[in-house]
């Protein structure tokens, strides 16, 4: 990052790969001042090379983020990078060049003010109650069950699910282990010596590739009538918010369970029923 300080205007108060309770991989800088909270997005060479990595990046940063912070894409002209059009029009509120950041004031100043607050807080307001409801199912489920279990397997005999998902605009079978049983998805997925955050992105990835979706850079989430169960063999945590990795989960829908037979799928489904009384 150390190449953008000469663009940056040092009246801003600038935060790098800046840490957020609700997101797992954001902006590379966050910029405040006064009047505007912006969000710096610098494509890795993986990312120009394929965008949905960026895009999940610009997904989950949007729903995690205030509805008016300005989410820009800081794209050198001089690189190749695919679907432009598309990221500008649906994804990115701003998109500019590095050079660019010396105006940025004035370029904000020029953009026309965010006019979706009213559909985008709706979305928020969906994931965010959500949340708050499977989180509090996550929190008493665990008090209440040992994860004793060293470790979790399938025990579906069906092929992973199919799903559309909304960035490749197609249907395709989930990479991760998530099958469909009865009217529940239930996920597995044992936890080893990596960051559990990591571990589990894919999981939240699904999430944002099937039920959300960008239209001229609002987020619509599409809410699943079945649950989502994902079975772990012990509790997820991380290092400096040991809490994250349960509060992305239950952000996504995820009733985290240490489920190896269909009777522990039960228990945990009717345990949160229970919850929500």
């Amino acid at each position: 990052m150390t190449n953008f300080n000469e663009f940056i205007n040092k009246d801003y108060f600038r935060v790098n790969n800046p840490d957020h309770p609700f997101v797992y991989s954001g902006p590379d800088i966050l910029l405040s001042d006064a009047k505007s909270l912006t969000a710096l997005f610098i494509p890795s060479p993986e990312e120009l090379g394929s965008s949905n990595k960026l895009l999940l990046r610009l997904i989950n940063s949007k729903i995690g983020y205030p509805a008016n912070t300005i989410m820009t894409l800081v794209l050198d002209h001089n690189k190749e990078f695919k679907n432009t059009d598309r990221v500008e029009r649906d994804f990115f509120d701003l998109v500019i060049e590095p050079s660019d950041l010396k105006r940025l004031k004035s370029i904000l100043k020029e953009t026309k003010s965010i006019s979706y607050f009213k559909d985008f807080k709706h979305t928020q307001k969906q994931l965010f109650d959500r949340q708050a409801m499977v989180q509090n199912s996550n929190l008493v489920y665990a008090e209440k069950v040992k994860f004793d279990k060293d470790k979790v397997e399938p025990f579906i005999n069906k092929e992973k699910i199919q799903y559309f998902n909304y960035l490749e605009d197609r249907f395709e079978k989930v990479r991760s282990n998530i099958y469909a049983f009865e009217n529940t998805l239930i996920g597995f997925k044992n936890l080893s010596k990596k960051p559990d955050l990591e571990e589990l992105a894919p999981y939240y990835d699904f999430v944002l590739r099937s039920e959300l979706f960008m239209k001229d850079k609002i987020p619509f989430f599409k809410k699943r009538d079945d649950a989502k169960c994902l079975s772990l063999n012990e509790l997820p945590t991380s290092r400096f918010d040991p809490m994250k990795p349960m509060r992305l989960a239950s952000l996504f829908g995820w009733l985290i369970g240490n489920i190896n037979s269909e009777k522990d799928l039960e228990f945990r489904l009717n345990s949160y029923e229970r919850s929500k009384k």
